[in-house]
């Protein structure tokens, strides 16, 4: 279209002329000067890595050349404004329920909120039965929380990004910038900066404080609850978890450990969340106990339902933290979860968590701020997402939709990047122009499934295995590697293990009062399983024990057929008085020293037999559960779960 404007004089500049006249605009845009100030502003800064990559290889053997890429630290900042000057704010006085000695594992404000998702779990059990799944318990829960987000939505600005993240002298390069952009509007330096990044990059910030002692670093909260979802699944992925997931419909349970996809890991995760706190409140009624009670119980199947509903529980809260903003439901959900990432082998953030919470515990003036914004309103109301979140949506996702030309040049992507915002303004206008409306983003829900069917499915099941003589049995744990004496032992203690080690880190780190031994730290405490690993060995014992039931029912067919083949001996020796009566009797005497005789079965037996008919291809060990005891009430010294199974194999098996 440009070519033909160009063609008939409408436009009398070539293209190049005009990508100069754009590239000029750009170089002359300071981002600075979008900045709000004033004593009731309050800057979060946050950086995290953008990477781009060419989208071709150049010319020649694509096998001998790789594509360019390029690296950048991409800067943004949240303004809020306070309804009072921020010296006000900070010297109100704020509670605390941790002390600087108890900074990790549980709290009375975690304690009550495990007796909240009993009272919501118990409430639905008693009012709908079946009739509720797990978005009515997310939307219960929810409802439940205070917002914590008391201001309007945020000033965003993207300012000049810095150079690539992979040195801590670049890191720290790009930290110092904050202070010359905010101090033109601060009119000094001596003001303290809050900078969100993720785990990665936050533990080069705890260098760097020591550096410039008013940095006041904030761990990214959505890089960590992605990575509980991680340690939650290492921590019971030889307790059964992939089979709860492959019941509930997952695919690819190879990927499932590494959580590529925050949104799906954390629908798979909340669905066996809800269906172990349907499974285990169904159970503890049905035995008439505490729900508290299991853990001094001998059924150690619901010894691991319940750790994982209270562990899981801990994530579920810091996830409804970030998502309401409530300040206390993020940071003492998280306390109570780190125990869990030392004990997993995740040392990174096991280091990167005691710093986070010793500074927001050291820092009352940083902790009077979140407690009004700890989360980001970009959106909508009643919806927040993290800083370390909204800066990947709203600002690398951003810059990745919108930039142009070519993203490997260093020089031409940090002029896009700084001008991107006052270009995108300059479009709306044009778009506003001829549309007669202002662009906005996405103010409903996403569409998701809520997958009733399998989320009853996999608690009927459990509450099935619970009630079993020996659940371990049952085929959400019969492939579970962990579900012996010892494994449920580690299990048991791994929590108190993990505050130990975090004790023992900010001991070492924090207070200084030991010297820094960081031997042992990634040493785990519970066994972790790759479920490739898994379903190798689990296809490999499925093939011997095929070999193993195949030899066993041809040793029967064998039987079968020398049994009639003695039949028709002795009918042919009846009708044959030729025959040598002392051979047959020879013959006959060496089948029966060899074999044992065959079982006749009784009318009764049979009549109770008969009900494995509706099983042709598969026979469970649940379904031999429900005839064994008629069987064995008939006859104890021969019915077992094999003499069912061969049963079956002889005459129902298609």
């Amino acid at each position: 279209m440009r070519q033909v404007f160009q063609t008939v004089g409408i436009v009398p500049y070539t293209a190049s002329h005009e990508r100069n006249i754009e590239k000029a605009r750009m170089d002359a845009t300071n981002p600075q000067n979008r900045l709000i100030s004033g004593p009731n502003i309050w800057n979060v800064a946050a950086i995290d890595n953008i990477d781009f990559k060419d989208q071709t290889f150049y010319y020649g053997n694509i096998y001998d050349a790789t594509r360019s890429s390029s690296h950048a630290t991409i800067r943004m900042v949240f303004q809020f404004t306070f309804s009072e000057p921020l010296e006000t704010i900070i010297k109100k006085e704020i509670s605390s329920y941790r002390t600087e000695l108890e900074l990790f594992g549980l709290s009375s404000y975690t304690n009550k909120w495990n007796e909240k998702y009993d009272k919501v779990f118990s409430q639905f059990l008693a009012n709908n039965d079946t009739d509720f799944d797990s978005k009515m318990v997310h939307t219960a829960l929810k409802n439940s929380i205070e917002p914590g987000f008391k201001l309007p939505a945020p000033h965003v600005v993207i300012l000049k990004p810095g150079p690539e993240p992979n040195s801590n002298v670049n890191i720290y390069e790009t930290c110092d910038y904050f202070w010359d952009d905010l101090a033109t509007h601060d009119c000094e330096k001596n003001f303290n900066v809050d900078i969100v990044a993720d785990e990665a990059i936050f533990r080069r910030l705890i260098l760097y404080r020591t550096i410039q002692p008013l940095v006041r670093p904030f761990l990214g909260q959505w890089h960590t609850n992605k990575a509980m979802c991680s340690v939650l699944i290492a921590a019971f992925s030889g307790y059964g978890i992939f089979d709860w997931a492959a019941r509930l419909g997952v695919k690819f349970l190879d990927k499932l450990d590494s959580a590529p996809d925050y949104r799906s890991i954390c629908l798979t995760l909340e669905l066996m969340w809800v269906a172990v706190g349907i499974a285990l409140h169904k159970y503890a009624c049905k035995q008439e106990l505490l729900l508290e009670n299991i853990l001094h119980g001998n059924n150690d199947v619901a010894k691991v339902l319940y750790l994982f509903y209270r562990w899981a529980g801990y994530w579920k809260g810091h996830k409804l933290g970030i998502r309401t903003g409530n300040y206390y439901m993020q940071m003492e959900n998280l306390a109570a979860f780190a125990p869990l990432f030392p004990v997993t082998g995740k040392n990174n953030y096991s280091k990167s968590v005691v710093h986070f919470l010793s500074y927001l515990h050291s820092s009352p003036n940083q902790k009077a701020l979140l407690l009004n914004a700890c989360s980001v309103n970009l959106t909508r109301e009643g919806h927040y997402l993290a800083f370390d979140e909204a800066l990947e949506t709203y600002g690398v996702k951003f810059i990745k939709q919108h930039i142009s030309g070519k993203s490997t040049d260093l020089v031409n992507l940090t002029r896009q990047i700084k001008a991107l915002q006052t270009e995108m303004d300059r479009l709306s206008l044009v778009f506003s122009a001829f549309i007669g409306e202002e662009i906005v983003n996405s103010q409903t829900d996403h569409a998701v499934k809520c997958r009733k069917e399998c989320l009853w499915q996999l608690s009927n099941d459990m509450f099935t295995a619970l009630n079993l003589p020996d659940p371990r049995k049952h085929n959400l744990f019969k492939y579970s590697k962990e579900l012996h004496k010892k494994g449920i032992e580690q299990l048991l203690t791994c929590y108190e293990k993990g505050i130990c080690r975090l004790n023992a880190i900010h001991k070492q780190e924090i207070v200084g009062k030991a010297k820094i031994d960081t031997r042992g730290r990634r040493n785990t405490d519970v066994n972790r399983y790759k479920w490739s690993k898994l379903e190798s060995e689990r296809k490999k014992k499925h093939d011997q024990m095929q070999i193993t039931e195949d030899l066993e029912m041809e040793d029967l067919e064998m039987e079968d057929l020398e049994m009639e083949d003695l039949e028709q001996e002795s009918s042919e020796t009846s009708h044959n008085h030729s025959m040598d009566l002392e051979t047959t009797n020879v013959t006959f005497s060496s089948h029966k020293v060899s074999r044992a005789p065959r079982y006749k079965y009784s009318d009764d037996e049979k009549n109770i037999l008969q009900q494995l008919a509706q099983y042709p291809a598969k026979l469970s060990y649940e379904e031999i559960l429900n005839i064994l005891p008629s069987l064995t009430a008939l006859n104890s010294i021969y019915w077992n779960e094999q003499t069912v199974r061969q049963y079956w194999y002889r005459h129902f098996k298609q």
